[in-house]
Order: structure tokens, then C-alpha cells, then sequence
């Protein structure tokens, strides 16, 4: 394991460019680099300080005269970090291993990276950063998850939770029986580094952030989903650097549907993953993104525009389907080891210079993949089916229905992401999937009147399915100065407080629902007008 944390984090360090610093019983944090303490992000150090002996502990000292634990070296299994060495104050603390099993700590402590076997036993009452609870740490406010013990196997993490700091899960096994609730929003740099993630672990619906490097190096037992409400995946964010028959990878992965760009070398590396599916609405693959993996093949959505360098190279894939929506592909960005690979797209196409400008083979194969289809708009919920036709053209010739394609649905019935497959017929092969959403339906307002004093008595008819209602008030016609009121039940009625006498304002009120964590608006009402006396 040591050894495959050191490569991982060498390689880390070439996609950071800086130094990766580990607890120092479980890697080299000898020849890390440590600043201030306030300088102190990632577990990532620039200008390491003199570092000190100090009984049992190894510390380094830190610009402003506080002072960092790096290493104990006695076999007790428990230890209460000291407010003070040498008359130093404590500020930071990085410890795991083997002997020692947990620690407390004092209330001058501000930041700390905590990998042991039963986590942090206790933190000082007047501590203004960190609490623990159960051997978790978390920020004060319980907002942040800072650091679980290695032999957590099965909890429920309050549903304060938002984020997941840095390192919290560094080098652990993640078992599915550590569950996350509905809060969680974000997963920090590092946060599940070089771990093991087991087979059933899930992440929660209304997860929005993953940021760079968080599941870096780490493997899958099985196959691992993210949720649609994810939109961003930061650089490296799954690369491995484990090359090998012994490395666990998913070997199919849906990338999710509000992710419009996947950054450098997101899953580089992925030895294992055989199959990919892109989102509709992806706009940028860039560099090195699916660098080194099994692909067999690859169906690029219409709506990506950009391939950065090294984005699809080192695989096994037969073909790509590269549409014309793709204006930019940079030097190096589609390679196949199989020989006979080829790159699939329309003529006179970025794609199609690219190939032969790099001696690949290119057809051009009358397949719906590569149409532009228009015309899909945003529904309203109906309570029925809703079947949107789209325009759909090849080379410049609307296709018809029926004869050139059909036409199928998925989930067009709630509110929520919806699906409508084309699917290629006569002339034309392949299949093309696009996506449009279902939102509550628009709001009626029922009534808008004046009330003393200088208030606004609002009622609106309900909205089918809604979980709450959006109520905007203005005294713009145009809202350019408003305010927003969200009623988060169904409760069909408000009275707006403390307006200006003399004041004509102006109301609409919309509908919300939230689905798999991604929260859907319906159209707004009509605007009312009424006058404060």
C-alpha cells in the first residue's frame, strides 16, 4: 500500500504541480514542504519550516512563531495533543499510523489531518475550528466533515453535513454502510484520496461540487454512479496512477447530466472502464481527460465543441463518433491502439481534417448520431406523456419521421429530466439521445390585493406535483429590484409585509419541485399589480 501511495502522490504532484503531503506515518512527509500555518491549503505545503524534535513529537515551526505536530513516535495508542511545545502554540496537527490508535485535541488547534484507527476521541469545549463527535471531526459548525476514523464501517452522517474537507477519507476502506444525507453539496480536494471504495457505496442526491484530485488514486469495488445533480468535476478528480491487473476500476461509467465540461485528466487512467456515457449538453472534453483506459468505442453528444490534447488516446476503441458540433481538437487528442480504428464523422468536419491530417481512418456514415436536432424545448407537467417532436437534420436535410427515424420517450411523464431517443431507419443508423425537462406547472394567481396596513394579501391556485412556490415582488415592472419569498410547502396564500405606502408593486408567483437533488422552476404566473395605500 505505502508503495502505491508514494507513486500516486508523485503523480499527483505532476498534475498540481507542487508537493502532495500525506501524514508522515503513512508516506514521506520528511521532505514535504510546510508553510505558515495560515498558508496551510490541500494538505498541499510550499517552504517548509525548520523541523524539531520535541520529545515524542516531530514538529516544523511556522513563520509566525506557532508551531506544527508531524509525527509521534511513542507506542501508547492514545495522546492529548498539548496546547503548547517549547512555549510554541499548536495550530496544526497531522498524524496517522499504526500504534497510535486516537488522539485529543486542544482548543489552539485550527486545522488538522487526522488518519488513525479510532479518529479523534475529543476536542476542547473552547476549541473556535473543530469538534468531534464518535471519533469524527468535524468543523465547529458540523458543517464539514474533517476526518472519520479507519475502522468506521457503517454510520449516518448528520444532515448538517454540506461538505467533505480535505483528506477526511485519505487512504480509507468506504464501505456502503457510511451513508450521506440530501445536504452534502461538495467533496473537497483529496477527500477520498488513494482509498478503496467498496461496492454499494452511494453519494446523495443534491451532491453539486466534486472538486480536483478528491478520488484521486483510488479504486472501485463494482460499479460506481454519481448523481445527475452533480455539475462540476474538478481536474484529476478520478485519475489513477495504479497501473496494473490488481487495480479495481468501474468498467462502465455515466458521466452526469448537468456536467457541461470535464476537466484535465479527470479519469486518466481507468484501466478498467470499457464503456462511457456523455451527457447531452456536454460542451468540452479537455486534456487527457480519458487518457490511458478499455474503450471500446466512443459517441460523442452533439453539443461538445472541444477535445483538448491527449482527451481520447492510449485505447482500444474501434471507432469514435465525433460530430460536426466539434470545432476544435487539439494536437494528439484521439489515438487507438487497434489499427483499425477509426473516426466516424461528417465530411469536411474538424474531425474529418483531423484524421487525415493524422493518418486515421474516417467515414462518413449516414448515422443519426451525427444529426443536430432543434426544437426541444422545456415542457410544462401535464399529468400525461409529454412527446415534444424535434427537427432533426443531417448534413443540412431535415430528416423526416418515420421514414428517415423514429421516435421513442424515457421518463416524459413527472416532472424531471426527460429522454427522447432517435433512432436511425432506411438510410440512416445509430441513435441519438437528447434530453429536455419537465417543470411544474405554471402558477395561477387566484388573488392580489391590498391589505392594511401596507400589505399584500396573495392567494394562487395549486401546482400539480409542486413541493413550494417562488413569490417575486417588485416595485419594477421589470423586477429589476426585487425580492423573492419562497414558500416551501404547498400552502396556496401569503401576505407580503412591509411595503411602501404609495408604492404600485408587482407579483408573480412560480412553482418548484425537486427531483434526485435538482430542484425544477415552472413558468411564472401573470404578473398582478397592486397599489400600497
Amino acid at each position: 500500500m505505502k508503495k502505491k501511495i508514494i507513486s500516486s502522490v508523485l503523480a499527483l504532484s505532476l498534475i498540481l504541480g507542487g508537493a502532495a503531503v500525506l501524514p508522515e506515518n503513512t508516506s514521506f512527509a520528511d521532505t514535504s514542504i510546510v508553510a505558515a500555518a495560515k498558508d496551510i491549503d490541500y494538505g498541499l505545503y510550499e517552504n517548509q519550516g525548520d523541523t524539531f524534535q520535541s520529545g515524542d513529537y516531530k514538529c516544523c515551526k511556522y513563520a509566525d512563531g506557532t508551531v506544527g505536530i508531524i509525527n509521534y513516535s511513542d507506542k501508547r495508542s492514545h495522546i492529548d495533543i498539548p496546547e503548547k511545545i517549547n512555549g510554541k502554540k499548536v495550530v496544526y496537527v497531522s498524524l496517522g499510523g499504526e500504534k497510535l490508535k486516537s488522539l485529543s485535541l486542544p482548543k489552539t488547534v485550527s486545522l488538522a489531518y487526522i488518519n488513525l484507527e479510532k479518529g479523534v476521541k475529543s476536542v476542547d469545549k473552547d476549541n473556535k475550528y473543530m469538534t468531534a463527535k464518535d471519533g469524527i471531526l468535524y468543523s465547529k459548525d458540523m458543517k464539514t466533515l474533517l476526518a472519520v476514523p479507519r475502522s468506521l464501517k457503517k454510520y449516518t452522517f448528520p444532515k448538517s453535513i454540506t461538505t467533505i474537507g480535505k483528506n477526511a477519507f485519505f487512504t480509507r476502506t468506504v464501505s456502503k454502510g457510511l451513508v450521506f444525507q440530501n445536504g452534502l453539496k461538495t467533496i473537497q480536494p483529496l477527500a477520498f484520496f488513494a482509498s478503496m471504495i467498496e461496492k454499494g457505496f452511494k453519494l446523495p442526491d443534491g451532491l453539486e461540487t466534486i472538486e480536483a484530485n478528491a478520488f484521486n488514486s483510488s479504486e472501485f469495488k463494482g460499479e460506481f454512479e454519481l448523481p445527475d445533480s452533480v455539475k462540476t468535476i474538478g481536474a484529476g478528480a478520478f485519475a489513477s496512477h495504479a497501473y496494473g491487473s490488481s487495480v479495481n476500476y468501474p468498467t462502465k461509467f455515466k458521466v452526469p447530466a448537468n456536467v457541461t465540461e470535464i476537466e484535465d485528466y479527470t479519469f486518466i487512467g481507468w484501466g478498467g472502464l470499457k464503456n462511457i456515457t456523455l451527457p447531452d449538453g456536454l460542451k468540452k472534453i479537455k486534456e487527457g481527460a480519458f487518457d490511458s483506459m478499455s474503450l471500446k468505442s466512443v459517441v460523442l453528444p452533439n453539443t461538445v465543441t472541444y477535445l483538448g490534447e491527449r482527451s481520447f488516446i492510449g485505447t482500444p476503441m474501434k471507432y469514435i463518433v465525433v460530430p460536426s458540433s466539434v470545432k476544435t481538437i487539439k494536437k494528439g487528442a484521439i489515438w487507438s491502439v487497434d489499427p483499425d480504428f477509426v473516426i466516424i464523422t461528417t465530411k469536411n468536419s474538424a474531425a474529418d481534417k483531423y484524421a487525415k491530417a493524422n493518418d486515421i481512418n474516417v467515414r462518413y456514415d449516414k448515422t443519426v448520431a451525427l444529426a443536430t436536432v432543434t426544437g426541444l424545448k422545456a415542457q410544462s407537467y401535464t399529468g400525461k406523456a409529454v412527446k415534444p417532436t424535434p427537427t432533426v437534420k443531417f448534413e443540412g436535410k431535415t430528416l423526416k419521421k418515420g421514414t428517415d427515424y423514429t421516435l421513442s420517450y424515457k421518463n416524459n411523464k413527472k416532472v424531471g429530466l426527460a429522454s427522447v431517443i432517435i433512432k436511425g431507419k432506411g438510410k440512416y443508423s445509430g441513435t441519438l439521445t437528447k434530453v429536455f425537462k419537465i417543470n411544474p406547472k405554471k402558477v395561477t394567481i387566484s388573488k392580489a390585493k391590498y391589505k392594511a396596513p401596507k400589505r399584500i394579501s396573495l392567494k394562487y391556485k395549486k401546482s400539480a406535483t409542486a413541493d413550494g412556490y417562488e413569490i417575486l415582488y417588485s416595485t419594477s415592472k421589470k423586477f429589476a429590484a426585487k425580492k423573492t419569498t419562497t414558500i416551501n410547502t404547498n400552502k396556496l396564500s401569503k401576505t407580503i409585509s412591509k411595503l411602501k405606502s404609495g408604492k404600485t408593486y408587482y407579483v408573480k408567483v412560480r412553482a418548484y419541485k425537486t427531483v434526485k437533488g435538482i430542484t425544477y422552476y415552472g413558468n411564472f404566473s401573470k404578473t398582478k399589480k397592486v397599489r400600497i395605500k
